[in-house]
């Protein structure tokens, strides 16, 4: 385990590699860019409560409290989401999920069970999270955590949409 002791600041981001663990301490994780986890472990428990923070990556994110947290998910055309961490024992107050599509999906299915991740440990609470960026106009997600710790969204239209013809 590395522990960092030094704040770490600026717009630029931080990228994990390797199997091992990289721990934060208390008001060192100040960056305005992406974390990525690309494999191994970031340690977050220290670290105090965090205004804003981005993430992808397929390691793990352990310990976070975060007011905003935004996951930059990518999907491929068929919805099958990469790049997302496992969550052990995090919560955040509001999060969105951005999928970082700019364009209008050439389908009107709304995709369902996109699977995002996993949580271990205590499963934060979902039902406040958002989607953005999902190729579609006036959508949202109902995000759900299944007893194994699969977190997954529902795509659902929005608003009120009326049809005259």
């Amino acid at each position: 385990t590395l522990t960092v002791a030094w704040p770490l600041t600026g717009e630029g981001g931080f990228v994990n590699e390797g199997e091992g663990t990289v721990a934060f301490g208390e008001n060192t994780f100040r960056f305005n860019g992406v974390c990525e986890v690309v494999s191994g472990t970031v340690d977050l428990s220290d670290a105090g409560k965090l205004e804003e923070v981005k993430l992808r990556g397929e390691g793990t994110v352990r310990g976070m409290t975060a007011s905003k947290v935004r996951l930059m998910a990518e999907a491929d055309e068929n919805w099958n989401v990469s790049g997302l961490p496992t969550f052990d024992g995090c919560s955040a107050d509001n999060v969105v999920v951005d999928f970082g599509r700019t364009g209008d999906s050439p389908s009107n299915d709304l995709p369902k069970g996109i699977v995002l991740g996993k949580f271990t440990g205590l499963a934060g609470d979902v039902s406040r999270w958002r989607v953005a960026n999902t190729g579609y106009a006036k959508v949202g997600g109902r995000f759900s955590v299944a007893e194994d710790g699969t977190l997954s969204v529902d795509l659902e239209r929005k608003g009120l949409t009326l049809i005259v013809r």
